[in-house]
């Protein structure tokens, strides 16, 4: 089960860092990176279906989809890495020391093989804060959902 401080900073379905923990994460790291230098990426994921899986499979099926899928997000984790559970079928990847092609490598051992998912990926800007930071990665994960469901529309 765990100490308090550990339930305090973990998702008690996934496993992984909650909101407010990736959030300290996050700006202890904005912090080294402004100090030290080099790169660090935050990625955004978004897990698709998961409504139609609660709706088929009852919410036991869409908590087992959201462990299967934070189980491979753990086995994709580098030492110094972070990840969380942000909300819903929503999730979070902090890569320190990273630019956004060693994100995308990483993104790709993920595959599908734990349910589809869209990414939103964004590389630290010098200067910014944590809030703007997230908000790039939103965006670029609501283009690739949009993106990618204008492909299943129209398939080619």
């Amino acid at each position: 089960m765990g100490t308090p401080r550990t339930q305090a900073r973990t998702d008690p379905l996934t496993g992984l860092l909650n909101r407010s923990a990736i959030r300290a994460f996050a700006e202890r790291e904005l912090l080294r990176v402004r100090r030290e230098g080099g790169p660090a990426t935050l990625a955004v994921f978004d897990i698709e279906g998961l409504k139609a899986v609660n709706d088929t499979g009852g919410h036991l099926g869409g908590d087992a989809l959201l462990r299967r899928f934070a189980a491979g997000i753990s086995a994709s984790l580098r030492p110094g890495d972070g990840a969380a559970r942000y909300g819903g079928d929503e999730f979070l990847l902090l890569l320190p020391d990273t630019d956004v092609a060693g994100a995308e490598l990483v993104m790709e051992g993920l595959g599908e093989r734990d349910g589809r998912w869209s990414a939103g990926v964004a590389e630290r800007r010098d200067g910014e804060d944590f809030e703007s930071w997230f908000e790039r990665a939103d965006a670029a994960l609501y283009r690739a959902t949009s993106a990618r469901r204008a492909a299943r529309s129209h398939p080619a």
